[in-house]
């Protein structure tokens, strides 16, 4: 009997091993966002006022989006649950952090920028969720901060931060600001009524801190 060269063993023995390697690294990814664009709706707390905005934001910020970082929220940080997840057909959540420099605070305490954290609207399609672009102009209400879960995520060719702000309702906390501050207008405009809406940033800003006041 004609016994298997030394390089036939090999391809026979070790081929096998780095495909099942190759395969389990895949499915251990837990980072794997599967195919993009993800479709979905967000729910939660609709705002229709200044005023409610006002008291439900931990922070409201006028300022300037000068920058983003897309990466990922892994579904999970355990090998073997990752498996299970992709198995099951459950991905990680394609997501962004966005910097603004922040011009003026109306609410609570800010630096000179703040970091945003939350789906990316150009990988994430809702019906209330949109990209913040540079270099707009914002008027932001927000919640937070929270501390970010660092083993979670993975972001491409920068730092996880340490904390970060989400607008209120997504797309409901924001105000796009035009013309040096005489227009301002809201990204979720359907769910204003334009006649009580001030129209300008100094009409915002004058609202809002009629809502702080009466509350203190």
């Amino acid at each position: 009997m004609r016994l298997p060269t030394k390089k036939a063993f090999v391809r026979v023995i070790w081929l096998p091993v780095v495909v099942v390697v190759l395969i389990a690294m895949w499915l251990g990814d837990r980072c794997d966002v599967g195919r993009l664009p993800v479709y979905g709706s967000m729910s939660g707390p609709v705002y229709e006022s200044v005023e409610e905005l006002t008291e439900n934001a931990d922070l409201i910020v006028v300022g300037t989006v000068t920058g983003w970082a897309r990466g990922e929220r892994c579904a999970t940080v355990d090998f073997w649950e990752s498996i299970k997840y992709k198995l099951g057909g459950i991905h990680a959540d394609p997501i962004v952090f966005t910097r603004v420099r922040v011009s003026e605070t109306l609410k609570g305490r800010a630096g000179t920028t703040v970091t945003l954290g939350g789906y990316d609207a150009q990988r994430f399609v809702a019906d209330n969720l949109t990209f913040l672009d540079t270099p707009g102009e914002v008027l932001l209400f927000l919640s937070g901060p929270v501390p970010t879960d660092k083993p979670r995520y993975r972001i491409h060719g920068e730092s996880v931060p340490d904390m970060y702000y989400s607008s209120l309702g997504n797309d409901n906390g924001v105000f796009d600001i035009y013309a040096g501050g005489r227009l301002v207008i809201p990204r979720l405009h359907e769910r204003f009524d334009f006649d009580r809406l001030p129209e300008d940033l100094p009409g915002m800003r004058l609202r809002v801190q009629h809502v702080l006041s009466s509350s203190t």
